[in-house]
């Protein structure tokens, strides 16, 4: 490359710098204000970051959005519910109830640590009350009681 090949190149990879230097900085500046401004393309969906006060192209949407906001509530909420023995050759269904105006997530049960064999038949939301939570329990064991208690993570309906 001669002399003045050399010289263009130098002179387009400075162009070329200086316009990624000159983005940066507005990009910078635009993210430090209190909101984000952009020009959303409605084409292609296509998001460029402006200026506070800069107007969009034709054929594009104006989009303004702030930093992230203070945290909400945590709505997930655990109860325990009804518990007890399992005599032995018997079934039992137990429940955990998470009250109106809330749904049953998931749940399950907590069984002592015996060696009664036990089968579990039913560890659901109960179809016909969203806000129960039921396990059934078949004890298989001819001598040995069984012990268990019922949980269930609860969420108000609103949050959903």
């Amino acid at each position: 490359m001669g002399l003045a090949g050399r010289g263009a190149a130098l002179a387009a990879a400075m162009l070329v710098g200086g316009v990624l230097t000159a983005g940066g900085a507005a990009l910078a500046t635009a993210m430090n204000q209190e909101a984000i401004h952009g020009c959303v393309t409605t084409a292609t969906g296509a998001l460029r970051v402006v200026a506070e006060g800069t107007a969009c192209e034709e054929g594009e949407t104006a989009l303004d959005w702030n930093r992230q906001g203070p945290p909400g509530q945590f709505a997930v909420f655990p109860i325990k519910g009804e518990g007890g023995a399992v005599a032995p050759g018997a079934t039992r269904f137990f429940k955990a109830d998470c009250g109106g105006g809330n749904y049953a997530l998931s749940g399950g049960y907590l069984g002592t640590a015996t060696t009664a064999p036990v089968s579990v038949i039913v560890n659901t939301m109960d179809s016909k009350n969203p806000s129960t939570w039921k396990v059934g329990v078949v004890n298989h064991s001819q001598t040995e009681t069984y012990k268990m208690v019922t949980y269930a993570s609860c969420v108000p309906v609103a949050a959903q």
